[in-house]
């Protein structure tokens, strides 16, 4: 099965392992694909994905720090991080800040993929994956609102906090943002609304690209965020269901503003 992310292609065999990852060329009439030479970072996301499925590395848990990695691999830690980043892009792990990098389940992540095919939209789909979207965040934000942990909590200020920092750059914005989200759905303690929301995520990029293209819109969008984190820091799965609806709602009407 291959995998479009971008101008890359992932491809996922049956054992669960991306064998190569390979960019596209864009032609007139179709894509081709060409090998793309091993770099060190390709060698270190086969040995991790390998150490994965040999269950030298388990699912669910912390990998090695940096540092260790660093020695397994001989690599540089520039080295560790693109290689770590590229295996979040697509779902084998997930890194949380401040608390390290952790392995996803492969096997749910490969099903769930079934459904990128299915899920590439042009304008007219997208009001589509943004009913999809309210309806998974809205009950992930009310869940993170009974189950989300300090350190939980904590991360999504680390987000917040960033955001505030870069709102200058759309694309490392939108990138915070939607760590962000994926903090607090991950937060609901819900594993299959999580892998769901991974699965929409990749498309949602775009969309919040559409979308946070002014100092307006980055406005409205901490004021959405931190009246989440405030109605999840006092328990209030109500409150916290509600403001993430209005957030999405908002979104659809700003997207709907500029495709029409």
């Amino acid at each position: 099965m291959l995998r479009l992310d971008s101008h890359i292609i992932y491809s996922i065999d049956r054992d669960d392992v991306f064998c190569y990852i390979i960019p596209i060329i864009q032609s007139s009439e179709e894509y081709e694909l060409v090998i793309k030479q091993e770099t060190l970072v390709d060698k270190v996301v086969d040995r991790i994905l390998e150490a994965a499925k040999n269950g030298d590395f388990i699912i669910g848990k912390k990998l090695p720090i940096h540092e260790e990695l660093q020695t397994m691999f001989g690599v540089s830690r520039n080295t560790i991080r693109e290689a770590l980043q590229r295996l979040e892009s697509i779902g084998v792990v997930t890194i949380r800040q401040g608390n390290g990098t952790y392995l996803n389940d492969i096997n749910i992540k490969r099903s769930l993929d079934k459904l990128t095919p299915i899920l590439k939209l042009n304008n007219t789909d997208l009001s589509s994956l943004i009913v999809a979207r309210k309806t998974l965040e809205v009950q992930t934000a009310q869940d993170a609102a009974l189950c989300a942990t300090e350190e939980d909590i904590r991360e999504f200020e680390y987000y917040l906090n960033e955001m505030k920092a870069c709102t200058n750059d759309v694309q490392k914005y939108t990138q915070l943002d939607m760590k962000f989200h994926l903090a607090v759905a991950r937060s609901s303690g819900n594993a299959i609304l999580y892998k769901f929301f991974e699965v929409i995520s990749d498309l949602m990029h775009a969309q919040q690209e559409a979308v946070i293209n002014s100092s307006t819109m980055v406005e409205v969008s901490r004021h959405y965020h931190t009246g989440l984190i405030e109605a999840i820091k006092a328990r209030d799965p109500n409150k916290a269901a509600s403001i993430m609806a209005e957030h999405i709602d908002n979104v659809y009407h700003r997207l709907s503003d500029g495709i029409e």
